[in-house]
């Protein structure tokens, strides 16, 4: 009897055991779950702040602009306000100059040409006043620049050869120019009929008229070109230090021709005049 209450208490507590791990294993899941869902609920937290943060400096952002974009109308207004009453001043300044006054302007000239005189700039350049008749762009600039560009340009050189120190130098080797090409350049007409009597007067190479025009050299354009009549100074010279420098040349004498050249003459008149004695020889022997 012992035996038997002894193996069902044994029994008990195995099957007690046997209930327990599975229950305790259960609540260590559950447990897990748990805190991976309040991690979850604090990141979620942290997320919302940030949103929140964000939504907050946005705003200031368009405060501050709206601040600004408010402050810039006022400035423009307040310009606008400020140019309109000088308008309006100089308006009633306008109406209250006597007649006498408007008329010594308007012979005095006191407008935009008197300014262009103090500057010495063509009138027509800055649109006051008519353009000359002619229409020669080269003369136009030409007078543009030595009436006005000129000095300042030459004054503006010597500056910079003292500055750079180009002065210094005995020989003068070095110095500042400006390029007036562009600025005297002529119309395209009289620009190539220029460059064309350059290369023809042995002034310009042909490569060199074409670089003027901004096109590619050609094979044999740099050498310089010149027509055979024309003559040195000191063959002229030569020539007028004789007695007659207009006499007629002396001929040569002809070169005598060798025998062996004359027998061998097979010129046209030469071959008639054999085949004219051929045919007198056999007239006469047919007749003897």
């Amino acid at each position: 009897m012992k035996m038997r209450r002894l193996t069902g208490a044994v029994l008990g507590l195995a099957m007690s055991a046997v209930t327990a791990a599975p229950a305790s294993a259960a609540d260590k899941e559950t447990r897990q779950m748990m805190a991976d869902i309040r991690i979850l609920q604090e990141q979620s937290q942290q997320l919302q702040n940030l949103i929140a943060t964000l939504n907050e400096s946005i705003k200031a952002v368009n405060t501050r602009i709206d601040e600004q974009t408010g402050a810039s109308r006022k400035s423009f207004a307040d310009q606008k306000l400020v140019i309109d009453n000088l308008a309006s001043d100089l308006r009633v300044v306008r109406e209250k100059v006597f007649p006498v006054d408007a008329q010594l302007i308007e012979q005095l000239k006191w407008s935009a040409e008197v300014v262009c005189s103090a500057f010495h700039v063509p009138a027509y350049k800055v649109g006051v006043g008519s353009a000359p008749s002619y229409n020669n762009i080269e003369a136009l600039n030409q007078q543009y620049y030595s009436q006005c560009l000129q000095k300042l340009f030459e004054s503006i050189e010597e500056l910079l050869d003292i500055g750079l120190g180009l002065r210094a130098h005995a020989a003068h080797e070095y110095g500042v120019e400006f390029d007036l090409d562009n600025l005297l350049r002529m119309d395209t007409a009289t620009r190539v009929k220029t460059l064309a009597d350059g290369i023809k007067g042995a002034v310009l190479k042909p490569n060199e008229a074409r670089a003027n025009m901004n096109l590619p050299p050609v094979e044999g354009g740099d050498e310089v070109y010149l027509q055979q009549q024309n003559y040195s100074l000191a063959a002229l010279a030569k020539r007028d230090a004789k007695d007659d420098p207009f006499a007629s040349p002396t001929a040569a004498p002809a070169d005598t021709v060798p025998p062996d050249a004359a027998d061998n003459d097979n010129s046209p008149e030469a071959l008639a005049a054999t085949r004219t004695i051929a045919g007198w020889l056999a007239r006469d022997m047919f007749a003897a």
